[in-house]
């Protein structure tokens, strides 16, 4: 082999070792920060899960002291009894206001003797 061939071979090999390098170094790079994404990403979704647990947990404490099912049919069957002495007040007020009214009439025609 001449001089030549043997310096030629040489520049083939190390431009294949540089290109090689080039290559791992590029993938290598490109591996760490696709982890380093993933990693702030974990950590930025472990600290809204946390949030989340926290905000859940005040939410069930607060639902554990809610009104039930029962309890707003108690409130309901209360209402309609309020509801109904309500209305009986009304038919009695209804009763008055046309004996008044009637008073009143007998007075206009009859005068106050």
């Amino acid at each position: 082999m001449d001089l030549d061939t043997a310096k030629f071979m040489l520049q083939v090999l190390e431009f294949v070792v540089v290109g090689s390098c080039s290559v791992y170094v590029y993938i290598a790079n490109k591996n760490r920060v696709t982890n380093e994404r993933i990693t702030e990403m974990e950590t930025g979704l472990e600290e809204k899960i946390d949030g989340h647990g926290e905000r859940i947990a005040h939410l069930e404490a607060h639902a554990e002291q809610a009104p039930t099912h029962g309890d707003l049919g108690d409130l309901y069957t209360e209402v309609n009894k309020v509801n109904q002495q309500v209305s009986a007040q009304g038919g009695k007020l209804d009763s008055i206001d046309a004996t008044v009214r009637m008073i009143l009439s007998r007075i206009t025609e009859k005068g106050l003797k």
